[in-house]
């Protein structure tokens, strides 16, 4: 009884340390779906999700090694900022790499307060033209209710000294 050369037993391949059938039990090729690839094989061997090893090697398909290098153990060292320099030409991610190791990494963090501080400076601004610009009446006004509502920056009336 000759082997069919097709037989399971006689068409394997190595992939990934392990010898995987290439051919089904009817003798034809298994399509890429049907063989363990190398996302599915790491994930299993490492415990990580085949999605996430797959995200990890697109990321490093995108991002040059002398880019990914200046990235490694520093704040920038994050899975959506990688997302962000993978959709960038590798020129622009070395500008932008350079520039964002350059700012404090708390910066983010800051900015928001920053234009939170901006925004409060510029009401009090207006308010204070306003102020500026109402009648005796109406400051008088103001006073009256703000006396009647006992609110604390009523006072005593003589002009908010206390």
């Amino acid at each position: 009884m000759t082997k069919n050369p097709n037989d399971d037993e006689q068409a394997r391949s190595k992939m990934g340390g392990k010898t995987l059938p290439t051919h089904d039990a009817t003798g034809r090729k298994k399509t890429p779906q049907q063989t363990k690839g190398f996302a599915a094989d790491t994930a299993e061997k490492t415990g990580m999700s085949k999605r996430a090893i797959n995200l990890s090697l697109s990321r490093t398909k995108a991002i040059p090694k002398d880019v990914l290098d200046q990235i490694t153990r520093t704040h920038l060292d994050k899975g959506v900022y990688l997302d962000i320099l993978k959709k960038m030409s590798p020129d622009d991610q070395r500008a932008k790499v350079r520039a964002d190791l350059a700012t404090p990494k708390n910066s983010k963090i800051v900015e928001p307060q920053i234009k939170q501080f901006e925004n409060l400076k510029r009401t009090l601004l207006a308010h204070d033209r306003c102020w500026a610009n109402a009648g005796v009446d109406a400051i008088s006004m103001f006073e009256a209710w703000l006396r009647e509502q006992s609110h604390p920056l009523a006072g005593d009336g003589g002009g908010g000294d206390g």
